[in-house]
């Protein structure tokens, strides 16, 4: 059973570059690299990203279930 489908991506980049301050310009480079190796925090940050894309192309709001159809 798929989690939701969205009709635009979500950028990564952008989305994980809040957790990394200090970090170099180029460390989604090494990111991409090695993209199985997420940390807990990543995850959930890319996960709450990804809930929030799907409540927007359904026109949900915060808190509302996201129901599989």
């Amino acid at each position: 059973m798929p989690l939701g489908e969205l009709r635009v991506g979500i950028p990564t980049r952008a989305t994980l570059e809040p957790l990394r301050p200090g970090a170099p310009k180029n460390w989604f480079h090494g990111f991409i690299q090695q993209s199985h190796s997420l940390e807990p925090t990543d995850f959930d940050t890319i996960r709450a990203a990804f809930e929030a894309a799907v409540r927007a192309d359904h026109g949900m709001k915060r808190g509302e279930a996201v129901v599989a159809r």
